[in-house]
């Protein structure tokens, strides 16, 4: 089963992948500090390994025994891509929540090719935001996750710069005006 692996430096997630079937995974290029490590699979608790320190030069090999969840509580998955508006183009390090009311339930942060797995999402009907820097965040709503399924979000961002020359060049389209599809909204300013 897919697992993700997150490194973390506070609240802030250095680097993020998603292992194959067998449960491997790596990342190069850390910069040398002190960061927690966490793993997460559906169906298994979380498990996070803080204070892991990585000094220059060195390799660190973590390995994780996920505990099954015991809580009673139906979970499924929400994986997809966070897209540039080619649909192709992955977009690295974008945040992508799942929302429930005002509420952040879980989020993810996108690997390089812009794809996106949470593991263990409580069953319900969600908004799924999705923001990066350098791009006009935008929220998707009405996606519904099943005990034991996976759910698929695929989400395309605007490029503020290209957003802002678009609707310089054609006065018809403003940023209190923008459709960008049913089930879709388009958040200007949103921090």
């Amino acid at each position: 089963e897919e697992a993700v692996v997150q490194i973390l430096s506070g609240l802030n997630v250095v680097k993020s992948t998603v292992t194959p079937a067998d449960g491997t995974y790596s990342f190069a290029s850390v910069p040398a500090g002190t960061y927690d490590v966490s793993a997460e699979a559906y169906g298994f608790k979380k498990d996070t390994k803080t204070g892991s320190i990585l000094k220059e030069g060195f390799t660190i090999t973590m390995d994780y025994f996920l505990s099954l969840r015991t809580d009673g509580v139906f979970y499924g998955s929400m994986l997809g891509k966070v897209a540039k508006m080619d649909g192709v183009t992955g977009v690295d390090g974008a945040k992508v929540e799942a929302v429930k009311g005002t509420e952040t339930v879980t989020y993810a942060i996108t690997a390089a090719d812009g794809t996106f797995l949470m593991p263990s999402v409580p069953t319900g009907t969600y908004s799924v935001r999705a923001s990066a820097s350098g791009y006009l965040p935008r929220i998707t709503t009405e996606i519904e996750i099943l005990p034991k399924q996976k759910s698929r979000v695929e989400i395309q961002l605007v490029s503020a710069t290209d957003f802002l020359q678009t609707s310089s060049k054609d006065s018809r389209l403003n940023k209190n005006t923008f459709n960008p599809g049913k089930g879709e909204n388009l958040v200007v300013g949103y921090r």
